[in-house]
């Protein structure tokens, strides 16, 4: 639906006067539009208290993160944000023409972090910008969890080098599901992990 109306928007370019058939499709996109964002918000909802959760813990509440939808779109019921993100998209008309493509909806929408109420994505260091990320990855896991009834296999992709000793072990313990873990230093696992944990080394692009 989106595409379509971008390519209608293309075509508006050289033919204006089918701009007056962008109606029935801004009525069907904020419609969908507005569903979507709904159970964006609805998910959203959930990983991000699990996510604190877990942030406070493995900081030990001396920092806070929080989490929130951004979009241009006002949010409410589904009614409401049917409403203005069609308000949005007649505001919008005239610059959508002049692009060929939609400026805004939930496919613009973003989620932004931030720790004790500043951006991790401008203020964050490396270190709190992967803690965030797997604080997200375990709150995923759980809510998946909650869903089917089953974790999902985890991957954690070279985490430890940019986490203290405190919070390596703190994440180690709160693993306690099948966990894939890769790391160019097997001294960052604690050899109580090691002895129950299978090992592979991969050398020169071959798995030994």
């Amino acid at each position: 639906m989106l595409s379509q109306r971008n390519t209608l928007l293309k075509t508006i370019r050289s033919k204006p006067n089918l701009a007056k058939t962008l109606d029935p499709w801004d009525e069907q996109l904020s419609e969908f539009g507005a569903q979507l964002i709904g159970l964006r918000l609805k998910v959203l909802e959930q990983l991000a208290s699990m996510a604190e959760d877990f942030f406070r813990d493995f900081t030990g509440a001396t920092d806070s993160l929080k989490i929130s939808y951004k979009s241009e779109i006002r949010v409410g019921d589904v009614d409401f944000i049917k409403e203005d993100f069609k308000k949005k998209l007649l505001e919008h008309r005239k610059a959508d023409i002049q692009r060929s493509y939609t400026t805004v909806g939930p496919h613009r929408d973003d989620i932004e972090f931030f720790i004790n109420g500043k951006s991790v994505k401008y203020y964050g260091s490396q270190g709190q910008q992967r803690l965030v990320v797997l604080c997200l990855k375990f709150a995923q896991r759980n809510l998946l969890y909650a869903e089917r009834g089953e974790y999902p296999i985890l991957l954690l992709d070279d985490v430890m080098s940019e986490l203290d000793s405190h919070r390596r072990q703190l994440l180690l313990e709160e693993e306690g599901h099948q966990v894939f873990i890769s790391t160019t230093d097997k001294n960052m696992l604690p050899e109580k992990l090691l002895n129950k944990s299978a090992l592979y080394r991969v050398e020169a692009g071959a798995l030994r």
